[in-house]
């Protein structure tokens, strides 16, 4: 799911770069981010329930971007793009 939001925003929304975030402990994702092509962006402690954790910042360029062997199809992103102002 996330290489298809990152195919889209990428190469129909024209984003530059993505961001996203997890706990230290959450070594799955931060996997699937580094697969990706994401590159750790900071650490930082935030409080979720009662603990305080680490939590581990990522960043993708465009050009990082791990792509898949296929390719996204999008169909009616006219009405997006018209939506967004892009």
């Amino acid at each position: 799911m996330r290489t298809a939001a990152l195919s889209y925003a990428f190469d129909y929304l024209n984003a530059e770069v993505a961001t996203s975030e997890a706990a230290i402990w959450n070594k799955q994702s931060l996997g699937v981010s580094a697969s990706l092509g994401y590159e750790p962006n900071g650490i930082y402690h935030n409080q979720w329930g009662t603990d305080v954790v680490e939590v581990q910042r990522v960043r993708l360029p465009r050009g990082s971007f791990i792509r898949p062997d296929w390719r996204l199809k999008v169909e009616g992103h006219e009405a997006t793009a018209w939506f967004l102002g892009i």
